[in-house]
This record gives C-alpha cells, structure tokens and sequence, in this order.
C-alpha cells in the first residue's frame, strides 16, 4: 500500500518510472493491480466515480500495466546502461506514457541514436506482439512506431509536422476503450443505454467490437467476467443488426 500511495503522490511521469523502478516487485504484481481494483471500487463507493482521487488511481493502475507490458524494471529490462544511459524497454516506455507529442519529441531528440535504430523498431514489434490483451495498447504501441519509423525517414522536425493524424488515431482508440468500460460498468440497462446512445459511433463498431475481443482474453482466467462481457458485446452486435430502441426494448 505504501508504494501505490507513494507512485500516486507522484508528481511527474518520471518520477512515477522512478517509483514503479524501486519497487518494481510489489508494484508490477497481479496482487498490486487487484489491489488496486479493491481500492478503486473502494473509493468510488464513497466518494463517486468521477472524484480526482479515483481518476488518479486509475491512471496509475493504466500506467502499472502498460509498465508490466513493456517489460519496464524487469530483469534487463530497466535501470541504466554503463554510462548512465536509460536502456531501450525504459526509453519506450518513457515515450509511449509522455503524453504529449511535445514530450515525446524531446525524447526523441535527446534518444536520437537509440530510438532511430533498427534495434528499437524490433522492440517495439516485440511489445506489440505481447500487448495484445491490453485494450487499446498495441494499436498506440503501433503508432509511436509509425513516429519513428516517419523520424528515421524523413527526419524528426518533418515527422511531427503530420503528428496531427497520429493524434487523432490514438485519441479515438482511448475513446473507445473509455466508452466500452463505462457501458460495460454500467449501473443499469437505462444507463447502459444511454452509454450507446451518447457514443453510437465508437461503440456500433468493429473496433470496438475488437476491444471486447481483448478485455475477453485479459480476463480469460475470470468466467463470471468474461459472462458479463459477452454479454454486453452480444447486446452491442443486436444494436447494430436492429438498432438501439428494438436490442434494448427486448432485454
């Protein structure tokens, strides 16, 4: 508890990676991310859904698992090279969680000559290939490295002149993982309805329909869960045969 409290107080990205590398054996367990869940769910029952303490726990769980994913802080994976130079699984992380393109653009710049390189293209192939199950990761996995692979083309000041259409990309694969687990999480038919109804054109699609594909796999290990999932991916497929007033009147 001392250390999600500790990467929760956090004040920026960086030292939140300096928190997850110092305790990278308690934070980067399945124990730490149910706990996590518990205190969540915790939480919200007191103090609602939307409160800040709530949206800071969840951003850390998000950055947690990304954390696991890219294999930051495993053996070999994180810490520094002789040198003092971050190594590669650390550097990518970095970049992927920096949240703006601007940050990113200064990681880059200043992790030219690891980040260019044929090595760091197969990195990032390798972190997409184990990303699979994280909705929405590998599709922001595959475009930080369509980033770099645009920087090493046509250098880097070009390659975020187009940023635009990148941004918009990752945006809508945020949205539609954002809009999956609020219908999914719904207290109610009413509610869930509403989700659809507000959201039809992230939710009445094959991308999201993907998304319920990943959460099925993620939690494969969880019956009850995956139930309810599929449950809610047959009634989002009925919204698109027969429309959203006939799929939900019939429930």
């Amino acid at each position: 508890m001392k250390a999600i409290m500790a990467l929760a107080k956090a004040p920026s990205y960086g030292q939140q990676l300096a928190v997850i590398k110092a305790n990278r054996q308690i934070l980067l367990s399945p124990t730490a991310d149910a706990a996590l869940t518990l205190w969540i769910a915790e939480i919200s029952r007191i103090e609602g859904a939307d409160s800040a303490p709530v949206r800071r726990l969840e951003e850390c769980q998000q950055l947690l698992r990304k954390s696991r994913k890219l294999g930051l802080g495993g053996d070999g994976g994180g810490g520094t090279r002789p040198g003092g130079q971050p190594r590669l699984s650390e550097l990518i992380t970095t970049l992927v969680g920096a949240g703006t393109w601007t940050k990113c653009r200064q990681i880059i710049e200043e992790n030219r000559q690891a980040l260019l390189s044929d090595r760091a293209d197969s990195a990032m192939a390798m972190f997409i290939s184990q990303a699979g199950a994280e909705p929405g990761l590998a599709e922001e996995l595959e475009q930080h490295q369509l980033l770099l692979k645009r920087c090493r083309q046509q250098g880097i000041e070009q390659a975020f002149a187009g940023v635009g259409q990148l941004t918009g990309t990752i945006c809508r694969w945020r949205n539609i993982v954002d809009a999956v687990m609020d219908f999914v999480n719904a207290d109610s038919w009413d509610e869930s309805r509403r989700v659809v109804q507000e959201s039809p054109d992230l939710l009445l699609t094959d991308d999201a329909d993907k998304t319920f594909e990943q959460l099925i796999r993620l939690n494969q290990d969880q019956p009850d869960v995956v139930d309810n999932i599929e449950m809610h991916r047959a009634l989002l497929a009925d919204c698109r045969r027969r429309g959203i007033t006939r799929a939900f009147r019939e429930l």
